[in-house]
């Protein structure tokens, strides 16, 4: 017990500044995994909430027109969220540029090896199966995604790859 405490103390004097910055330390990562957690939290419950309105939705036995919130969501709030995102972000138009072109090359390989493999190999019809090897939910995962892990930029960089995806 002698002998840990010493070792202790002998870590605390060359690697702390006084025996009050390891409490610091502490304090300070409990901080930053309080804001992970509180960041978590933020990104999960909408999830929740949102699929909690749904289930809520369904069971009170309402009518819900999927063709009226498509129509809304694909002729107005996307094209609203490209247009927002790509005019507020301070991201220079060559890296918007590379990533747009990036991105089509990336649909361009994934068309013509999908191509061979379904026509060829699977002898599966190519316009049914196609589009699920090329087109991935960039839209409803990976723009969040992108803006959670990579913050304004990250968003900008999805935009800009959905923007051909869409277009595509």
């Amino acid at each position: 017990l002698d002998l840990r405490s010493s070792v202790a103390s002998e870590i605390r004097s060359r690697y702390c500044a006084s025996p009050r910055s390891k409490n610091i330390d502490v304090a300070n990562a409990f901080i930053s995994e309080s804001g992970m957690t509180a960041g978590l939290f933020a990104i999960v419950v909408p999830v929740f909430l949102t699929a909690a309105i749904g289930f809520a939705w369904e069971r009170s036995g309402r009518v819900f027109d999927t063709d009226f919130v498509t129509g809304i969501v694909l002729t107005i709030a996307t094209p609203c969220l490209v247009f927002s995102s790509l005019t507020r972000l301070d991201v220079p138009l060559e890296t918007l540029g590379a990533i747009a072109g990036s991105y089509l090359a990336v649909l361009v390989v994934l068309g013509l090896a999908g191509a061979v493999v379904i026509r060829s190999a699977l002898k599966l019809s190519l316009p049914s199966y196609l589009p699920t090897v090329m087109f991935g939910n960039l839209g409803n995962m990976g723009i969040p995604l992108a803006f959670f892990a990579f913050g304004d930029e990250g968003l900008a960089l999805a935009v800009a790859a959905f923007s051909v995806h869409s277009v595509a």
